[in-house]
């Protein structure tokens, strides 16, 4: 079964620049232009490999603990949200539990799994307290495009940590697993179904090497200098102020350039995101 969708305006202009060898000249116009050229070819298609499936959501911004323990003041760093929401869960087919004795061998490490049709596939394959995902897809992508593989962003598991990587599945035919580190040993984790134990991103492979680096002093940049001098103060009167309550700026979740300037059409943000809207994949 094969699931494909487009995944548009996300790293469109990010692919162009890296495969462009004259991407330092282009105008915005010309950026613009190629984007669009560009749009429909960036894709991420999924091969099912076996049945049942498991389940493939997009990423949400919520996350149990901004609310409970943060009494939801987590909730007002967009930089959280936004990091939440930009890829897709893979999650949990069943409820498991697995404990790591401390050994490097293959059955130092026991898993649980409440539905035995999925026990080939969360298990121990590494050894060294690794437990290994074994994904039922192949994931293929655009030219160029390959997955960040890794846990769910900011959210973590008492004993376990999830290990990251990237995966040129452009080029490559091949499956992929997820893995977690175990680092408690003889303590029993528990994952539940429907829980996300791997989230992907598309990340375009040329994209970091292509980047052009440097280092200034912000006093070089006499206009910049003065606008932030200007809200750093601005910033700490208000963080040091006893009555400011359970009030918040909310400057840069509002995409506005300047706290001064009001809500003008010019001092807001061209390109602000408060919100990645995905497209699914419809297992």
């Amino acid at each position: 079964m094969k699931i494909i969708f487009f995944v548009r305006r996300v790293f469109d202009i990010a692919e162009i620049v890296c495969s462009n060898t004259h991407a330092k000249g282009l105008s915005m116009e010309n950026v613009q232009n190629l984007s669009e050229t560009h749009e429909e070819s960036l894709s991420v298609t999924c091969y099912t490999i076996s049945t049942p499936s498991w389940p493939i959501i997009r990423a949400s911004s919520q996350r149990e603990w901004l609310t409970e323990e943060t009494r939801g003041h987590a909730n007002k760093c967009l930089p959280l949200l936004a990091a939440n929401q930009m890829g897709w869960h893979i999650l949990s087919p069943s409820d498991f539990t697995v404990v790591w004795d401390g050994g490097r061998e293959v059955d130092s490490l026991k898993v649980i799994c409440e539905k035995e049709e999925f026990s080939k596939r969360i298990t121990s394959h590494f050894g060294y307290g690794v437990l290994t995902f074994s994904l039922p897809f192949l994931f293929k992508t655009s030219k160029d495009i390959g997955l960040f593989v890794r846990g769910p962003t900011n959210l973590w598991k008492d004993g376990a940590y999830a290990l990251d990587g990237y995966v040129e599945t452009f080029w490559s035919d091949y499956s992929f697993t997820m893995n977690w580190k175990i680092y408690k040993p003889n303590f029993p984790i528990s994952f539940e179904k429907d829980e996300p134990v791997c989230m992907i991103i598309p990340y375009p492979v040329n994209l970091l090497e292509n980047i052009k680096t440097n280092v200034q002093s912000i006093s070089s940049n006499p206009e910049l200098n003065d606008k932030y001098n200007k809200w750093s103060k601005y910033r700490q009167d208000f963080n040091e102020n006893p009555n400011r309550g359970n009030s918040w700026q909310k400057d840069y979740f509002s995409g506005r350039k300047c706290p001064f300037s009001g809500n003008q059409k010019s001092n807001i943000a061209e390109v602000h995101k408060t919100r990645f809207n995905l497209p699914d994949f419809n297992l």
